[in-house]
């Protein structure tokens, strides 16, 4: 069943040629048994930039830095997620994506954050225009989770997201 949803507001400005400073906030409510179990409020801070191109599609970077205000903790999380990706045109309107993305932790939090290397994740996906300024994506996400205290976790999920430009 759902056990997160994710609302996000971001504003990015053009600062080169494929070079954009973004910086917004993230709502996160984490579900548990049918119930909220907690929330959170992640203010962050990225920067995107194109690597290189590859044949038709093009190798890009991104780093992002988030700050985590949880509700089941007085303590701030802070960590960088850097990520790289590979996108290409399937025709005029539909693109393919696969990414890799790393979350590093910078400090151990009250409500369970740990200091290091927490997981990493790795996805596919397609992208299409809906209408104008609106597009959609669909795709997977395989993320890998590093557990000190016991077995790592492996997580599947089906993701879709819609975007709006203004």
């Amino acid at each position: 069943g759902l056990y997160e949803s994710q609302y996000s507001g971001v504003i990015s400005v053009k600062i080169a040629k494929g070079v954009m400073l973004t910086g917004g906030v993230n709502r996160v409510v984490a579900v548990s048994n049918d119930r909220v179990s907690n929330t959170e409020w992640r203010p962050r801070q990225q920067i995107s930039f194109p690597i290189i191109a590859l044949g038709r599609g093009k190798l890009a970077g991104r780093v992002r830095f988030e700050q985590r205000f949880r509700s089941d903790g007085s303590d701030v999380g802070h960590r960088v997620r850097p990520e790289v990706s590979y996108a290409i045109p399937l025709t005029d309107k539909l693109k393919f994506r696969l990414a890799h993305e790393s979350y590093f932790n910078f400090n151990t939090t009250n409500f369970g954050q740990r200091a290091g290397h927490e997981r990493m994740r790795n996805s596919a996906a397609l992208s299409f225009p809906m209408a104008k300024g609106v597009s959609a994506e669909v795709g997977y996400m395989n993320q890998y989770r590093f557990n000190r205290d016991g077995r790592d976790l492996m997580e599947h999920a089906l993701t879709t997201g819609l975007s709006a430009k203004f």
